[in-house]
């Protein structure tokens, strides 16, 4: 087999079409055309052309995933279910995940970090919260008890409670349950919830 064409694609600057004995038989990125110097003429084995396919194939991968950590920053595991979802083989997804991890792109300790940083000061959640959403995505659980350990739990929630419940009189019992159940429903445990409510009936009963 024998390289007779090589033409750049006119939707896509950085793609190139091959043609072998005439015949369109693949297209590859301009990586890939450099990274092999293929040119017209040249014999294109099908040990070459397997190779090549299965490299598109990872670059392919590679693109997608890096496309979609730019709206949201996602952990391996993550990454990996959305992708053997989509068909690709696992892996060719494995290896590339691993050379993104490598390469410091991907992160799951970074991930862990922001999260329970944006549940901390952001949208303020509990423990329980945290430590269930991040092992859904993968993350060891031994892994975020330490980063959690390393938080303030009582005072993430009194924050909340200061700035979203404090208008609750919580002498009524109506207004005691709806903060009783919002900060439960939010992951803090209930041990820091009632020991939060009855410091504030307390201060309410003293002034």
């Amino acid at each position: 087999m024998k390289i007779t064409k090589i033409a750049q694609q006119k939707k896509n600057k950085k793609r190139f079409s091959i043609y072998v004995d005439d015949e369109y038989r693949i297209g590859i990125s301009d990586e890939l055309l450099v990274k092999y110097d293929l040119k017209v003429d040249d014999v294109m084995p099908q040990e070459l052309l397997d190779t090549i396919l299965v490299q598109e194939e990872k670059i392919n991968i590679k693109n997608r995933i890096l496309r979609s950590i730019q709206h949201r920053i996602k952990s391996t595991y993550e990454l990996e279910q959305r992708f053997i979802n989509d068909g690709y083989d696992q892996g060719m997804i494995d290896e590339v995940i691993d050379d993104l991890t490598n390469e410091g792109i991907l992160n799951n300790d970074q991930l862990t970090r922001a999260y329970i940083n944006d549940h901390t000061n952001i949208n303020p959640h509990g423990n329980r919260h945290i430590l269930f959403e991040l092992k859904k995505k993968g993350i060891p659980e031994r892994t975020i008890l330490e980063m959690l350990s390393k938080r303030d739990e009582k005072k993430v929630a009194m924050n909340y409670f200061n700035r979203k419940l404090n208008k609750l009189c919580l002498k009524d019992p109506k207004d005691r349950r709806k903060a009783v159940n919002r900060l439960l429903n939010r992951g803090f445990t209930s041990s820091i919830v009632y020991e939060i409510v009855n410091e504030r009936i307390k201060t309410e009963h003293d002034q």
